[in-house]
């Protein structure tokens, strides 16, 4: 059974649930916009260029990629939001977004959005960052940043995509439980705050698997430590957070998100046809070679992630404080 005919008969089996004016129009019946709410070349626009054709291919309808970049990453996200609830605006969202809406309070502003107006449908990926130096630092461990943050605070630099934002939160969360005060250097995404690193404009920064390795074999960049709770196959001597005994966790992840209000058939289908092309081996390896291993989550253990993630996040931001 295809999946046009399968959400058609999930629909059936639900019809007499009111579900906000749902009729009963095939799913997908027009083309899906995925809204990538970063410019081109962040890890949304990768995964999402990667995944449209197989989710296309799967539902039987074009899945247009759209970048709509801006105020880390809330102008996408209202996009989305602003959209009918029929399923067919999506958004692939990062973990930073579950800090948005806090972070717009925190400093006195209107959210764009709130998060209870997104329905998670499912996680697609889930890579672990590394921090990284100049290869003329005197950084030659993580050892040696935290001793030269603690003897020296505020001296140590690192350049961030933006406040609150991905590589901001992790050093952020890390320096309340090291004790340390470390200088944040905002950029204007990743591209950027890599370039600063590599004039030395920085001490530290973070890059993303796919773009550091080459640039690490390359002997550009100085790995120093992998910021997750495992070393990376492809790294083998670069020690984890876990090995240095730190409790601080934090993986850069993507996720798929819809609309709350959705019909329920819709969600269902979504989340169905997601689990069946995250199981393509071409799509693995291509997310693998692009930095992200496929770390799928469903259903209610993706809505359980998501509530876990923002009340963390959240956290994190209220402890960073406003950011002027």
């Amino acid at each position: 059974m295809d999946i046009s005919r399968r959400a058609f008969a999930t629909f059936c089996a639900v019809s007499a649930l009111p579900l906000h004016g749902w009729t009963q129009e095939r799913f997908p019946s027009k083309p899906i916009t995925l809204v990538s709410p970063a410019p081109p070349g962040g890890v949304t626009n990768t995964v999402g260029r990667l995944f449209a054709p197989y989710i296309a291919a799967e539902v039987g309808q074009p899945v247009l990629v759209a970048n709509k970049a801006g105020a880390g990453g809330a102008v996408g996200t209202a996009s989305v939001v602003g959209s009918a609830p029929d399923g067919c605006t999506l958004l692939l969202g990062v973990g930073a977004l579950a800090t948005l809406p806090e972070q717009e309070r925190l400093n006195g502003r209107k959210p764009p959005f709130t998060v209870d107006q997104l329905a998670p449908v499912a996680s697609l990926t889930s890579e672990s960052l590394i921090l990284v130096t100049h290869p003329d630092s005197a950084f030659r461990s993580f050892d040696e940043v935290v001793a030269f943050a603690r003897a020296n605070p505020g001296k140590l630099t690192y350049s961030t995509t933006g406040p609150y934002g991905t590589y901001h939160v992790p050093l952020s969360d890390f320096s309340q439980e090291a004790g340390v005060n470390m200088l944040a250097v905002p950029y204007g995404g990743g591209g950027p705050a890599m370039l600063a690193l590599l004039r030395k404009d920085v001490d530290i920064s973070f890059v993303s698997r796919a773009v550091g390795l080459s640039q690490i074999r390359a002997g550009k960049l100085r790995p120093l430590l992998v910021w997750g709770p495992d070393r990376l196959p492809d790294l083998p001597d670069v020690p984890s957070l876990k090995d240095g005994g730190w409790k601080t966790r934090y993986k850069m992840w993507t996720g798929l998100f819809g609309l709350a209000g959705m019909p329920a058939p819709v969600l269902a289908t979504l989340r169905e046809a997601v689990a069946t092309v995250m199981k393509i081996p071409a799509l693995q390896e291509s997310l693998v070679k692009s930095g992200g291993a496929a770390a799928p989550m469903e259903g209610a253990a993706f809505e359980q992630f998501w509530q876990t993630e923002i009340a963390r996040l959240g956290a994190v931001v209220q402890r960073i404080g406003r950011v002027e």
